[in-house]
């Protein structure tokens, strides 16, 4: 036990350091107002929902989505929509239902290649009235050699209360971190180092329990998205309902990416929560701070459909 918490130890101060080495200076520099980065990926996720209203929801996803693009539901296995929406049959008549959203909250790398979107969706009638269900959407976009922004992980939660009507929404960007990357980072490195961190958070959580661990690695802007409640955005509140869930909690990332900016990252995979069927898909979503280090800004979980006994 002794030699276990030793290597341990070790671990975690290796990766300290290189944490450490691949960090750049953190003062704040002229010119890093990303505003306008900001406005432009709420933009793009605006004019996608508005393709996906007026000329349907096959189409917008196909149009807006990378070839490497993920749309995670209740399946077991994620879609690529970009390439398995066009091997449908044709769609004939008119669609079924329309598919709405707006963001409300958006996030961007310094780098401008990397960034999300968030904020209420709800499902119409092929008329545009009568909503038959609602939730939360949650869009990683990625910017394409084209200069074009694609999504890359689209993944959601299903609300008991429709988001619109809950509270008057506004589209927010969030407050500087105070990181600033000077120069490009080593991605393959920094993809090394996210993903030992993803392993580090794991076992504070194994150690901790689930509020006292996730406390330790929690950004201050932090969005944590479970099905069929609101998004929690409120450390405190986040904190409480982890404390009410306890439980257990493990995740195996499948994909782990990193702006060229070294402030933005994520990964996605499964999770699972002890109960053999209560499993399902995850996306991270990590912010450096201005101490240059990892943070969690967005945990969204989203639940696979358990098959019949």
């Amino acid at each position: 036990m002794r030699r276990n918490r030793m290597f341990r130890c070790l671990v975690l101060v290796l990766l300290a350091l290189l944490s450490a080495c691949s960090t750049v200076p953190v003062q704040p520099q002229p010119g890093n107002d990303r505003s306008g980065l900001f406005a432009e990926l709420a933009e793009v996720e605006k004019s996608f929902a508005a393709m996906s209203v007026q000329e349907g929801m096959r189409k917008a996803f196909i149009h807006y989505f990378a070839d490497n693009g993920y749309n995670f539901d209740s399946r077991e296995d994620p879609i690529r929509p970009r390439l398995d929406f066009p091997k449908l049959p044709p769609q004939t008549g008119s669609p079924r239902y329309q598919l709405d959203w707006f963001p409300v909250y958006t996030e961007v790398a310094a780098a401008g290649d990397m960034g999300f979107n968030t904020g209420p969706y709800r499902v119409l009638d092929n008329r545009g009235e009568n909503p038959t269900s609602h939730g939360y959407f949650f869009s990683v976009w990625e910017r394409q050699s084209d200069g074009n922004w694609r999504v890359t992980v689209d993944i959601g939660t299903g609300s008991t209360v429709p988001g619109a009507e809950q509270q008057r929404l506004t589209w927010t960007a969030p407050a500087p971190s105070g990181y600033i990357a000077s120069v490009p980072v080593e991605n393959s490195r920094e993809i090394d180092v996210l993903r030992q961190h993803e392993s580090t958070f794991a076992d504070a959580l194994a150690d901790n329990g689930l509020a006292k661990g996730y406390r330790m690695y929690l950004h201050g802007e932090a969005h944590l998205h479970r099905d069929g409640i609101f998004p929690i955005t409120v450390t405190r509140d986040i904190i409480h309902y982890l404390n009410v869930s306890q439980g257990t909690l493990s995740w195996r990332p499948t994909l782990v990416k990193v702006s060229t900016s070294g402030d933005l990252g994520y990964s996605w995979g499964k999770y699972s929560s002890g109960d053999p069927k209560a499993r399902g898909h995850y996306c991270h979503v990590w912010k450096r701070n201005a101490k240059g280090e990892w943070k969690l800004v967005a945990d969204i979980q989203y639940p696979v459909t358990p098959a019949p006994d």
